[in-house]
């Protein structure tokens, strides 16, 4: 358990609005506070949901999937490195992994969302490449339909994405 760590925000330099708006909300949700209890208790009282990302297990499934996360973020023109920060923070680039709602593999796909047409791709279950794919152009697919605001970059767009990712178009 760590013990006199400090915890902060990072945010922006010139922004004073933000900043009141944060200190308003951990002023009211504080440790002490119900919510703030229920922080502490889940992430601060133990250290399990601290993983160490550089065990030799996950450089080794790193090292074996660079190169396909490299082609699909070609092909879907997204930051390789990216596209695997979202696999590994949804399976630790596992694709053995399943989720109680159904989502599969590397990049935790529905199957349902693998199969519309918009994305259009099969065998997502036992191939780590279709999988990647899939999530791949499940990014790009977001980008074009949902954040088309042409005062965000391209790439606050893919932030914009990426942040989507797993709460879908319905959200």
């Amino acid at each position: 358990m760590s013990s006199e760590g400090k915890i902060a925000w990072a945010i922006r330099k010139n922004s004073p609005e933000l900043k009141a708006e944060l200190n308003a909300f951990v002023a009211t949700h504080k440790v002490g506070t119900t919510f703030g209890n229920i922080l502490r208790n889940s992430f601060f009282k133990q250290d399990k949901i601290v993983k160490r990302a550089y065990s030799p297990s996950d450089v080794d499934r790193f090292q074996k999937l660079v190169e396909t996360f490299g082609k699909y973020g070609d092909s879907y023109s997204f930051d390789y490195l990216m596209l695997m920060a979202q696999g590994y923070q949804g399976s630790q680039l596992d694709q053995s992994r399943r989720s109680p709602r159904g989502a599969v593999g590397i990049m935790q796909m529905l199957p349902s969302t693998a199969k519309d047409k918009v994305v259009g791709i099969s065998g997502i279950y036992k191939d780590p490449d279709r999988n990647v794919e899939t999530g791949a152009k499940y990014l790009r697919h977001l980008v074009e339909t949902y954040i088309y605001d042409e005062a965000l970059t391209a790439k606050d767009r893919q932030l914009f994405a990426f942040a989507a990712y797993n709460a879908g178009p319905g959200i």
